[in-house]
């Protein structure tokens, strides 16, 4: 957490930001499924502006797409709410294997932000192993 407040103005076209930039990860695989999860605090300054999340690997393909790490099982999920809290099965890792995972977001007008720190929640990244 930080004491004061960083806001990433989203566009129409998927990016990290400082926020979620600061996020992403690399593991080596201990199991053939993960679950990875970001939370982060949607501030939208008009109505009805919908935030779009993604996960991509390391050559910043999204992962539904598999073309730098031959993931599956993600894709995208539209929310109007406050705390966006998107979740994605990741399936068909090869044990052993390193993965990178880094979100993006967009937005489907202007005046909408993603915000963390100060008088905002802290944003979060984790990741857990599912039964394989």
């Amino acid at each position: 957490g930080t004491a004061s407040t960083d806001f990433d103005s989203l566009t129409t076209s998927y990016s990290a930001g400082s926020i979620l930039g600061a996020l992403g990860a690399s593991i080596t695989a201990k199991q053939t499924a993960l679950c990875v999860e970001v939370i982060v605090y949607n501030y939208a300054i008009s109505s009805n502006r919908d935030t779009d999340m993604r996960l991509v690997d390391k050559s910043g393909s999204e992962w539904s797409v598999g073309i730098s790490e031959g993931g599956a099982g993600t894709g995208t999920i539209q929310t109007a709410r406050q705390i966006v809290h998107q979740t994605w099965s990741i399936t068909g890792l090869t044990i052993g294997s390193t993965y990178t995972f880094n979100p993006q977001a967009r937005t489907s007008a202007t005046s909408n932000f993603l915000a963390a720190g100060g008088n905002y929640p802290d944003a979060f990244f984790r990741g857990y192993y599912l039964p394989s």
